[in-house]
């Protein structure tokens, strides 16, 4: 998945959140002894990874979906996709995929990514970070960041993303814990009326194009209040406007991310909101302002900048403290382009 640059900025300082923490620990490995036997999966309904929840399910979560779950790589439509999608009108969405083979070294892979200590749970058993016990058929299970909720059943790993959503950790391993139950009964399921269906929902999304044809020379210029040193310079996937103010050249990078703007922002602030927390744990006020205009689906200002998110599509700019309410400005003016 496409990570944008804040996102980045926040994995790069976890790392010195989590030394403190980390030791020598070795992969955990799945309780094989008492986990169902592998079931055969030579059909196509048990290799499709929408055979293991209902609509109905995850409609509970979500809300109505916009139309049928379908397959689909990196949220979009495939028919051999490894992932099940299911899409709000709104372009909400929760991802069901399941690794058959390697589900247990992929797990294992997790536990030294993130350091997880054992903490002697018990089969079945996963603890949130504020302690609430969740329940279910899984030997193990993990929690990436805010949103990928990994349950694995001996080598059989059902991962449920909750990346594009406003679902909560507990909605997500409800799911999870209904889709492992299935594992040995698959669901018939027929995906090709929902692929037909999400491939033209495609048309209704908005069209890459230049970033700088977003915000044009002389809107940037009525924004910033100054004239532009020259015109924007840019690709589709970012737009650098330059000013002179007092003497001194300064200038805001206008970042574009063309789909998966819900799910990149919300792992990107749940990176970040552990490097806050550290932060005001040392005595900083770093405290992230939110949803600061209505013409926006979603937007965050912290430290390091700002991020939006309009149709699915993010906006970023990494301005810094200093300059974020400009930058907010030229975003909201950017994403009513759409």
């Amino acid at each position: 998945m496409y990570r944008s640059s804040l996102s980045l900025i926040a994995a790069l300082l976890l790392p010195l959140i989590a030394l403190s923490a980390c030791g020598e620990k070795k992969p955990a490995e799945a309780d094989k002894s008492s986990a169902p036997a592998s079931p055969a999966v030579a059909d196509a309904d048990a290799k499709n990874p929408c055979a293991y929840l209902t609509a109905a399910e995850v409609e509970a979560v979500l809300g109505p979906l916009a139309g049928p779950p379908y397959r689909a790589n990196h949220g979009v439509a495939n028919p051999k996709g490894e992932a099940c999608r299911y899409e709000t009108a709104a372009l909400r969405a929760i991802e069901v995929s399941i690794d058959w083979k390697d589900g247990g070294q992929t797990f294992g892979v997790m536990n030294m990514v993130q350091g997880v200590v054992d903490k002697g749970g018990l089969k079945g058993v996963f603890k949130t970070q504020d302690g609430t016990t969740l329940t279910g058929e899984w030997d193990e299970a993990r929690l990436n960041l805010c949103c990928e909720f990994a349950a694995l059943r001996g080598e059989q790993l059902v991962t449920v993303n909750i990346g594009a959503s406003r679902a909560t950790v507990e909605q997500a391993a409800k799911l999870a814990d209904a889709a492992v139950r299935r594992l040995d009964s698959p669901l018939a399921t027929d995906t090709t009326d929902g692929d037909k269906a999400a491939l033209a929902r495609e048309a209704l999304r908005p069209k890459a194009r230049p970033a700088c044809a977003l915000l044009t020379r002389a809107e940037a210029e009525a924004i910033i209040g100054s004239p532009l040193s020259a015109d924007p310079v840019g690709n589709e996937d970012a737009c650098t406007y330059a000013w002179a103010k007092g003497g001194l050249e300064q200038q805001i990078k206008l970042n574009v991310q063309w789909r998966g703007g819900f799910s990149e922002m919300r792992f990107a602030q749940a990176a970040m909101g552990q490097a806050l927390s550290f932060m005001k744990s040392q005595g900083l006020d770093a405290a992230p302002e939110k949803g600061k205009s209505a013409a926006l689906d979603e937007d965050v200002t912290n430290i390091v900048g700002v991020m939006a998110v309009k149709k699915d599509v993010l906006f970023s700019s990494e301005t810094g403290p200093f300059m974020a309410d400009l930058a907010h400005a030229l975003i909201v003016k950017a994403a009513s382009k759409l």
